[in-house]
């Protein structure tokens, strides 16, 4: 998981995603600035004294990241969600069927899936950027609720991996060799599979702005992009079927309680209607919001 920067969020941890905004390289989203050293721009004739009247407070709310921003949401969430009253059934042991599978996976779709597995290792909120055909500068508040569906999802995660202390496909069986690192932490749930359907289900949220018919569609889409980044952490040897399924149990559950609370809590109540407005205006006064 990550805990972002001014424009992309790096990397802290092997547990889940890793996050970026997305920035992809275009000019001004990040470039260092090249300045003289015998002569730097501030000694140019009265620019040392070009001081402007700003207030104490008077950071610009624009500036503000929202890999940043998302962490008052992770906050609200600690202090009123407890974490053992989410709901994440205890796994059963592995079975047969399941061994079979990752073993399927190896051998027919490890090599096909090798460039996603590799990408969605380091961060998957960039996918889902891509899949809107937005920016975390264009729509801030919407790339809010990722970063936020990141840490929070983590948290979550954690919380029961920790409880339940499961073995990794490839501590049970080592041929499985998976392509990457295996994480440092129990492999139930998938952090992956927590993480990516609380976006989905974060991102369906926003998209209430689109209005229905809209919205049903980009749903859909969503929802098949969190199941194949789940899906390719088992066929990269690292997670159980069934702890994909109780990733997305835990998502669902998660996405339970910040509703909840949205609706006595003024920081999910202002996230979610803030995403909505970028929506519902989204295709321009020239487009109706939806039918």
């Amino acid at each position: 998981m990550n805990s972002g920067s001014s424009g992309s969020s790096g990397s802290s941890g092997s547990s889940g995603s890793s996050g970026s905004s997305g920035s992809g390289g275009h000019i001004g989203a990040g470039w260092l600035l090249a300045d003289r050293v015998d002569l730097p721009f501030i000694s140019e004739d009265g620019l040392a004294a070009a001081r402007l009247p700003l207030p104490d407070n008077g950071f610009p709310l624009r500036h503000w990241s929202p890999a940043w921003t998302s962490t008052l949401l992770l906050g609200a969430f600690c202090r009123a969600v407890d974490l053992d009253r989410l709901a994440c059934d205890k796994p059963t042991a592995p079975t047969n069927g399941e061994f079979a599978n990752l073993i399927r996976a190896a051998e027919d779709e490890r090599a096909d899936a090798m460039g996603e597995i590799l990408s969605q290792s380091q961060e998957f909120i960039t996918p889902f950027l891509a899949l809107l055909g937005i920016t975390a500068s264009n729509h801030p508040a919407t790339a809010r609720l990722l970063y936020a569906a990141e840490m929070i999802g983590a948290l979550a995660a954690m919380h029961f991996k920790q409880q339940y202390n499961r073995p990794r496909p490839s501590q049970y069986l080592p041929a499985l060799l998976p392509p990457i690192p295996v994480p440092g932490h129990a492999s139930y749930p998938s952090g992956h599979a927590t993480q990516a359907h609380l976006m989905a289900l974060l991102l369906g949220e926003a998209l209430g702005g689109l209005g229905e018919g809209r919205q049903k569609a980009m749903q859909q889409a969503l929802d098949a992009l969190a199941n194949r980044i789940a899906r390719n952490r088992e066929i990269a040897g690292l997670h159980f079927p069934s702890d994909s399924a109780g990733g997305k149990q835990l998502a669902d559950s998660v996405f339970a309680a910040m509703q909840k609370q949205a609706e006595a809590d003024g920081a999910f109540k202002d996230a979610f209607a803030a995403a909505k407005a970028e929506w519902a205006t989204h295709f321009g006064s020239g487009h109706a919001a939806g039918p």
